[in-house]
């Protein structure tokens, strides 16, 4: 009787994240198959997706997975999640580890220490400290949040790597602070570090038992010991149970969605799976990974007999099947290939990073792929070590960050280290639109150990966590931070995003009796960003610092904050530099804008030097236009304003408005046809149909000259002039001059406070793009009545090249 086929399944779930599946029988149908492959990739698709196979009869081509029937024995499947769903937001349920269950540390101490970034505040506090401490040797005198600040991250980075980190371990943290940001240096001390050494010490001590208040098992095994009110208990430091030198992960939690009762199931599963005579040692190896983290609580807490312990683990006897000599071929770059040989490999995936790191010499987080036989050698994440080939494999080696590559069925103690998506730099360029979804950053240890344990209670039965002060504070600091990286002056729409988002990554965090459940979060944000703002502004954040009111001062002025395009719009200066050094490099730039023979390039760089001392004028005087010609004659070029233009928004003038107008260029001409009744536009219309072969730059032009008629402008933003005309600029505040000479076209001029800056262009879509560049770069507002602008700034702001 011939046996049932085999499905082979290499499912994607990741960009770079397959995984291999193996089927008894076909599903019946899609939703079947979903739902198997939830079963068995649980929980890394624990949100809703389609399917998408690579279809034989197109070449391998993807397409949507409709009839099961249409799915080949052997095929590639990839995992498309659903636009409705909105689980993810903020969070980072896709990206994972090659099947780390439980709660794991990937490092020890660094050789190394690598300081965190701080809040955006204390990180503009250290950036101003630092230079005055270059300049003078002055050190910075911090607020007490401020420091608290700085000890709380480097307490929490610390504890990613240990726990308990010996006198050496703090000493190495504290040093490095110091050599990061000098200005922090201690006066009267030989090292300059020593009161920091100290006081880490203390903010660990604190930390670890706030950890342990929030059930971390780590921490908590040593908590219980002598107090005031038990006297008669061991002393609080004898028998600390801790990690050895080359443990990294001493007890962890238990993996998300499991408690003991559920992983003592799995042992017992895994108990009967080793008593057959036909070891499935796949899913042995699976088991044993999943429940790391009970074993090592009865190890530590219980500290049993061997004897005892195998007969509940007698899986921990069993010889892998993997055990033997194996060669590999291990590709670390498209340049470096090597080959080893192993004479025991490890039962883990986890012990094989480890050995790859000794034998090659390698640091960080690795990843691991192998060239899989059963898929023509197409490359698979590293999931169990009996999915490798006999004898000899190909790996492909590579590192990868942990905070941006980690399961969302642990909490990752490696995951405390700051993401560069969270790191808050002062000079850093940010879009000013909140990402959709927004994406809820990384809280304290702690805070993240309760939401866990509070959304656990929440889908089992509804309860809702209880949320203390000093809980709430953080998860509002945090978040205030990530709103402030892309917009520092949020509007109604992004608090409510925001709220919402929040309150789906965590649903234990609802409110009682509230429609939305979110209505109070978003409150407290608007009151938190204020708050956030203040101390900013406060620590001379130039961005903030210029809408500060002197006491006193009566009503709201106007609010001095950047466009939805602006991604630079007040930034500081730049480390190293100086007003009055600026100041010099404008006279310099000055003076070589009057020579003959203009070295451009130079001119470039001392524009890109000079930008913040720019906007600062800019932006706090508000001077005309003459004024700032004078000062700065080299921004009134084609290619400086285009450079401004840039730096303002990281976009390409020119190219950005051309691209989003052509995208719409055909249905704005079907618009205009369809408005016969006004003449100015059959005339421009006229000039199309009378030239069969026009150019994309006269649609262009067309457009550009009948959009302030089609939208019925009250001004206009060009006007027509011949060279028998005086005055042409009376009155003019913004606009174009179509400069004509016996009814011919002779150039186009840009005019802004009745100058002429830019008197000789040779087409209008030119002009057009010239004058919403300076509109920028003067920070002029918007003219009243001119709609074409603003739609202009729309197309700009929504097309980047």
């Amino acid at each position: 009787m011939a046996m049932p086929p085999k499905y082979l399944l290499r499912v994607y779930i990741a960009t770079d994240v397959a995984v291999k599946v193996t089927l008894n029988e076909r599903p019946t149908s899609v939703d079947e198959l979903i739902g198997i492959l939830k079963d068995k990739v649980k929980p890394r698709l624990d949100f809703d997706f389609t399917l998408q196979y690579e279809d034989p009869d197109f070449g391998g081509e993807l397409c949507c997975l409709v009839d099961v029937e249409d799915l080949p024995e052997k095929s590639t499947l990839r995992v498309v999640r659903s636009e409705s769903d909105l689980s993810s937001c903020g969070s980072s349920d896709t990206d994972i580890l090659p099947h780390v269950p439980a709660s794991q540390r990937q490092i020890t101490w660094p050789d190394v220490f690598t300081v965190p970034t701080f809040s955006y505040e204390v990180e503009h506090v250290l950036q101003e400290g630092n230079s005055v401490f270059e300049s003078s040797g002055k050190t910075l005198k911090l607020s007490r949040a401020q420091k608290h600040n700085i000890l709380e991250n480097m307490a929490s980075l610390m504890y990613s790597f240990k726990p308990y980190p010996s006198d050496r371990d703090v000493g190495m943290a504290a040093e490095a602070l110091i050599n990061a940001h000098p200005c922090l240096k201690e006066p009267g001390t030989a090292s300059g570090w020593y009161g920091w050494k100290i006081c880490l010490k203390f903010k660990m001590g604190n930390y670890r038992s706030r950890l342990a208040r929030s059930g971390c098992k780590e921490v908590s095994v040593n908590t219980g010991k002598r107090s005031r009110n038990n006297p008669e208990k061991a002393h609080p430091h004898s028998n600390i149970k801790k990690a050895r030198r080359a443990e990294v992960n001493f007890l962890p939690n238990f993996p998300r969605g499991q408690n003991e009762d559920s992983l003592e199931e799995m042992r017992i599963e895994m108990k009967a799976e080793v008593d057959r005579a036909d070891r499935n040692l796949q899913s042995i190896e699976k088991l044993m990974q999943t429940t790391f983290a009970l074993r090592r609580q009865e190890i530590v807490q219980g500290d049993p007999l061997v004897k005892d312990f195998l007969e509940r683990w007698p899986a921990l006897q069993v010889q892998s099947q993997t055990g033997f000599t194996m060669l590999l071929r291990v590709i670390l770059s498209q340049d470096d290939i090597r080959r080893i040989t192993i004479d025991n490999m490890p039962e883990t995936v986890i012990g094989l990073h480890l050995m790859l790191k000794n034998k090659l010499g390698l640091e960080g987080d690795l990843v691991v792929q192998f060239q899989d036989p059963e898929f023509a050698n197409e490359l698979c994440n590293l999931s169990c070590m009996s999915e490798l080939p006999k004898d000899k494999v190909t790996l492909k080696v590579y590192s990868k960050n942990l905070e941006s590559y980690h399961t969302d069925s642990t909490l990752d103690t490696a995951s405390l280290t700051t993401s560069s998506e969270e790191s808050f730099s002062p000079n850093a360029s940010r879009p000013r639109q909140l990402p959709q979804p927004f994406n809820i950053p990384t809280f304290s240890f702690d805070v993240e150990l309760k939401l866990r344990h509070g959304n656990e209670a929440f889908h089992k039965d509804g309860t809702l966590l209880d949320v203390s002060k000093d809980t709430k504070s953080d998860i509002l600091d945090k978040i205030a931070e990530a709103i402030y990286v892309h917009n520092p002056y949020p509007t109604r729409e992004e608090y409510d995003l925001v709220s919402q988002a929040l309150v789906e990554k965590h649903p234990c965090l609802r409110e009682p009796g509230s429609v939305s459940g979110w209505y109070c979060w978003k409150f407290s944000l608007k009151f938190k960003m204020g708050n956030f703002r203040q101390k900013l502004r406060l620590a001379g954040c130039p961005e903030l610092k210029i809408n500060s009111r002197s006491p006193g001062t009566p009503g709201k002025g106007k609010l001095k904050r950047a466009r939805k395009s602006e991604v630079n719009f007040l930034p500081d200066i730049p480390e190293g530099k100086t007003q009055r050094s600026l100041e010099e490099e404008r006279t310099e730039m000055v003076t070589e804008m009057k020579k003959r023979k203009i070295d451009w390039q130079q001119i470039k760089e001392m524009m890109t030097s000079t930008f913040s001392l720019r906007r600062k004028q800019i932006v706090e005087d508000e001077p005309p236009v003459a004024d700032v010609r004078a000062r700065w004659p080299a921004l009134f070029s084609e290619r400086q304003i285009e450079a401004e233009f840039a730096r303002l928004t990281s976009v390409d003038l020119k190219g950005s408005l051309f691209a989003g107008l052509d995208k719409y260029l055909l249905r704005f001409l079907e618009v205009f046809r369809a408005r016969s009744g006004l003449v100015e536009l059959n005339s421009l219309l006229s000039t199309l149909d009378n030239d069969v072969r026009s150019s994309n730059q006269r649609q262009r032009a067309v457009v550009l000259m009948g959009l302030p008629y089609y939208l019925k402008d009250g001004a206009k933003l060009y006007k027509k002039v011949t060279d028998a005309e005086e005055d042409w600029t009376k009155g003019m505040a913004v606009g174009i001059l179509m400069v004509e000479q016996n009814n011919d076209q002779v150039c186009f001029a840009v005019v802004l406070e009745e100058e002429i800056i830019f008197p000789s262009l040779s087409d209008f879509p030119t002009a057009v793009a010239l004058l919403m560049g300076l509109l920028f770069a003067l920070n002029i507002d918007y003219p009243r009545g001119l709609r074409m602008v603003i739609l202009l700034k729309e197309i700009l702001s929504k097309y980047e090249m």
